[in-house]
């Protein structure tokens, strides 16, 4: 993976936990969470302090040489990591990577990951998560949210091993996200 400099704690680390940001063409900086955005970029660790921080200490705008929107930025970026891993779900309910709901991921058995809603029975989630073997946890997302690729809230999704690549892509936005909500806490 390839690695970073955060402009504020000024440690290195891989992209996959760090958020870039970039100036538009009208000098508006902006959240780049694909990292795909042309021009000179910034990167800020997934942190609500470390995105706070950016937008208060001007940093960020000096290293942009931009101007910050007038949105809290850490929720701004909280919605667009929202919103991709939403998508990341969606494809793979389309792709046959997710399933949705804890009938079926039991009968699965083993699954490569397991999103449990924030606001999911601790009891089901416990029961879930003896039943099914798996490799990682993350509840960073609510029914709501989870449920949004669905048509329906959801509070138990599994990402099943398969097409790896895809799968592993979900797991890395998840975990950002995760990292992002865990920090407010």
């Amino acid at each position: 993976m390839p690695e970073r400099r955060c402009i504020i704690s000024h440690d290195s680390g891989e992209t996959t936990a760090m958020v870039r940001f970039v100036a538009n063409p009208d000098g508006v900086i902006t959240p780049d969470v694909a990292a795909k955005l042309p021009g000179r970029g910034a990167w800020v660790t997934a942190d609500r302090a470390m995105l706070e921080k950016a937008a208060t200490s001007g940093k960020l705008a000096r290293a942009l040489g931009g101007k910050l929107p007038d949105s809290a930025l850490a929720d701004q970026v909280d919605r667009l990591l929202v919103k991709r891993c939403q998508e990341g779900l969606a494809m793979g309910r389309r792709g046959g990577i997710t399933l949705g709901g804890g009938g079926k991921i039991k009968a699965e058995g083993r699954v490569f990951g397991l999103l449990i809603a924030s606001d999911a029975s601790p009891r089901e989630a416990r029961a879930l998560r003896g039943d099914v073997a798996h490799d990682w946890v993350i509840s960073a997302m609510t029914s709501d949210e989870i449920g949004a690729p669905f048509g329906r809230p959801m509070a138990f999704v599994a990402i099943v091993n398969g097409q790896w690549r895809q799968a592993r892509h979900l797991a890395v936005e998840l975990k950002r996200l995760e990292r992002l909500r865990s920090s407010a806490a």
